[in-house]
């Protein structure tokens, strides 16, 4: 109804599944939430095969609502995931609502989409962080309930032009920390729309990979601003190197680029021992990434959150007598007994190296001036076996994971 305002709603624990439809029905968004709803949370639920031939349909959508928080929901094989914008002009706030946690993957036009359309020449979306979600193998522009076209575009067609794992239409002060960001072969992770504009956009602590040489980022030709610069655009990544992207935005200073190393079997995406996304997040903040990871495990373990929807519980087990850090440092031996090796791979000017234990505390910190491949070498003997924190830090790069470092 029209004015109405419905506060602090909860939909909790869901399976919904949209069967084959007929052609006449248009949208097919299964978790739907308009203007004037507010304060609201969707969590747990499973939202899958819900898809349209009229215009892009998500698992769950939100148009206009405000101070939404969506989290730990597993979105598959839809449109596209998961939409949060306002496609109505309307003068009234747009935003402040929180992502974590959700698992999207496998949608057949994209993973998130951020951000007001050409319909709405009014306001923006802003204040919307998402953080630790795993965005994994969207934009399959694959057929869903019958559906093999939008309007008059193929699915493959829209998947490749106006998508990506996230993309963005007019936001303000957008958060994006901590996720995983994993597109198809042939497709982009994260997409500014040309004709719109971005602003005071923060990315950082993010796991990016993809299997060939595609952009990782993609700024449209025709975006009006890029957090203030209308000369970003471009596409950045094909190698997986984001300096030239850092250099130019600023943005993704501490995200990295290496394959999050998933658990084995079909669609499973939780952490090993030894995955790349282990303690790569960025300080842990509960609201923004929430008490708990998608399988309810609790989200803080160690000193720095996994980056993506889960959360690894365990100590990270080597079964070899060396580690390859994700920055292409080499460790060895691991576990060590009274002594452990690092091997950098390129020259440094400054290296901080700090071990520290589960709860914190710092038992060794040496200074070095890096050589590519000479050896560092750090003191463990007065220190029991068990699982510590090995810290990396130079320029602007820390890097720290959680190992059984020693056994004796």
């Amino acid at each position: 109804k029209k004015g109405l305002i419905i506060d602090k709603f909860k939909l909790l624990e869901f399976g919904i599944y949209m069967p084959q439809v007929p052609y006449a029905i248009p949208f097919n968004d299964r978790i739907r939430i308009y203007f004037g709803a507010r304060n609201g949370v969707v969590e747990n639920n499973i939202v899958h095969h819900c898809m349209s031939p009229i215009a892009i349909s998500a698992g769950i959508y939100v148009d206009g609502g405000t101070g939404i928080r969506i989290s730990n929901n597993r979105i598959y094989q839809n449109g596209s995931g998961i939409s949060l914008g306002g496609e109505i002009n309307t003068t009234n706030y747009i935003g402040a609502d929180t992502v974590y946690g959700n698992l999207i993957y496998n949608n057949s036009i994209g993973g998130i989409y951020l951000g007001t359309g050409i319909s709405n020449t009014v306001r923006v979306l802003e204040d919307v962080y998402v953080w630790n979600n795993t965005f994994y193998r969207n934009r399959t522009g694959e057929k869903i309930n019958g559906v093999d076209s939008i309007d008059t575009f193929r699915l493959p067609d829209f998947a490749d032009n106006y998508s990506g794992e996230i993309m963005l239409s007019n936001t303000k002060n957008l958060s994006l920390r901590n996720n995983i960001i994993y597109p198809l072969a042939g497709k982009i992770g994260v997409t500014a729309l040309w004709y719109f504009k971005t602003e005071g956009l923060t990315s950082n602590n993010n796991l990016f990979f993809h299997d060939d040489a595609r952009p990782l980022i993609s700024i449209g030709d025709s975006v009006i601003s890029f957090n203030g610069s209308t000369t970003a655009n471009g596409n950045y990544g094909t190698t997986g190197d984001l300096a030239l992207y850092r250099s130019i935005t600023g943005l993704e200073i501490l995200s990295d680029f290496r394959n999050p190393n998933f658990a084995a079997g079909s669609w499973n995406m939780t952490l090993t021992g030894t995955s790349l996304a282990l303690n790569m997040g960025g300080p842990y903040n509960s609201a923004f990434c929430g008490p708990k990871d998608f399988a309810g495990n609790n989200r803080m373990v160690g000193i720095a959150v996994d980056a993506g929807a889960y959360e690894y519980q365990g100590s990270v087990v080597v079964g070899a007598s060396e580690l390859t850090l994700h920055k292409d440092w080499l460790v060895y031996p691991v576990p060590a007994q009274n002594e452990i090796t690092l091997t950098p791979p390129d020259n440094y000017d400054e290296v901080m190296i700090w071990v520290t234990d589960m709860v914190g505390r710092q038992h060794v910190s040496q200074k070095h001036i890096a050589v590519a491949g000479q050896s560092i070498t750090l003191p463990l003997q007065h220190l029991p076996s068990g699982t510590y924190v090995l810290s990396i830090q130079h320029e602007k790069t820390l890097q720290q994971y959680r190992v059984v470092l020693i056994a004796k």
